[in-house]
């Protein structure tokens, strides 16, 4: 906590103590039995102002209990209700040393010829307590405003509060650095001693190493079960030459179709110099002429007897022999009109139709159109 905080707490505590003390004994003090020709507006004057006292401080504790950094903890709030009371306090005190003491300590003789009347019992007491509290309370706002005002005047050029009146009383400045606000830090700077400095010294270029090292050229690091071929550059004296074998090109598959044989030397063309130059020509097909066909061989059928691969050199088969519905009817008769009458035969049934002769000739001819 704040030094200046923890200060003005105490105050608050004396403060209290005092102004409740000064309250209660001005009331007793004038409810004592009258003197003659006593003034009593002292005590009432010191009621009201320890009654104001009590009032004030009350309220001000708890308006910074509701708000934290309320203005009643600003600084220039602060001074001003501390002179204020220090000022009516002062004023009661200077009261009681002057004309108190008399009224009520010393007897009264009112006539020449008359005894002197003693003062009430307790009176000169309340008197005491009355003028010690309200010396003891003026002193103690005395001290407190002197160190406010003067903790004040000292930070009025601290950078890290630049209002100062305006500061609240828990932000106050610490007294550690209240007189060194003004001076600049200077930053620690490093330094070395002479013995302890070592020398630095700039790295020299290296070139690369262009020859080999040692190690490199016997073994390479390896040990006696490793075999090291080295290097040997290859002789300018050409060797034997390895021969080629043919290589069969790709484009043979054009020579077998007589109509594509001009097309092969393209093809080659498209080949590099060394497969070109390798390629042997097969030999020339030998001339067939257009009529004669080569007779393919008889293969069995996939699927019985279809597809047929030589459905233009079957024999053609020959026609099946007329049943008896083909010789009932003759040619030349016209078929009878009317209803279908049952056969006697009941088992009788047509013959299967020949359809080799449709399947096979109409192809063989088209065939012989195209040759």
């Amino acid at each position: 906590m704040n030094f200046l905080a923890t200060l003005r707490y105490l105050v608050f505590a004396f403060f209290i103590v005092c102004n409740a003390v000064l309250a209660s004994v001005a009331v007793w003090n004038s409810s004592l039995v009258l003197v003659p020709g006593r003034d009593t507006r002292i005590d009432t004057y010191l009621i009201v102002v320890g009654a104001l006292g009590l009032a004030f401080t009350f309220t001000i504790i708890f308006a910074e209990l509701i708000r934290r950094n309320a203005f009643t903890s600003r600084v220039w709030f602060e001074v001003l209700w501390t002179s204020l009371f220090f000022l009516l306090d002062l004023g009661g005190a200077s009261i009681l040393a002057v004309v108190g003491t008399d009224d009520m300590c010393k007897p009264q003789v009112e006539g020449h010829h008359q005894t002197p009347q003693l003062p009430p019992a307790g009176s000169c007491t309340s008197v005491h307590v009355l003028m010690a509290f309200t010396w003891l309370c003026t002193v103690i706002l005395l001290i407190y405003l002197v160190l406010l005002v003067i903790l004040t005047i000292i930070n009025r050029n601290n950078e890290s509060v630049p209002r100062i009146w305006q500061c609240t009383v828990h932000n106050f400045p610490p007294l550690t650095s209240a007189g060194r606000s003004h001076v600049p830090v200077t930053p620690y700077l490093p330094r070395f001693s002479k013995d302890k400095m070592t020398a630095v010294v700039a790295p020299a270029p290296q070139r690369p190493n262009t020859v080999p090292s040692a190690l490199y050229s016997l073994r390479g690091g390896l040990g006696s079960q490793y075999q090291i071929e080295h290097f040997r550059p290859p002789s300018h004296a050409p060797g034997p030459p390895v021969p080629s074998s043919p290589v069969t090109s790709p484009a043979n598959h054009l020579h077998r179709n007589p109509s594509s044989a001009g097309s092969v030397q393209a093809a080659v063309a498209l080949y590099p110099n060394f497969l070109s130059s390798a390629y042997v020509q097969p030999p020339p097909p030998a001339q067939t002429q257009l009529g004669q066909r080569q007779p393919i061989n008889p293969t069995p059928p996939p699927l019985g007897d279809w597809p047929r691969a030589d459905a233009p050199l079957r024999i053609k088969r020959k026609p099946p022999p007329p049943t008896g519905l083909a010789e009932g009817n003759p040619p030349g008769v016209s078929r009878p009109i009317g209803p279908r009458t049952r056969s006697g035969t009941a088992n009788a049934r047509p013959p299967p139709l020949d359809l080799s002769s449709i399947s096979t000739t109409p192809r063989r001819r088209d065939r012989e159109r195209h040759t």
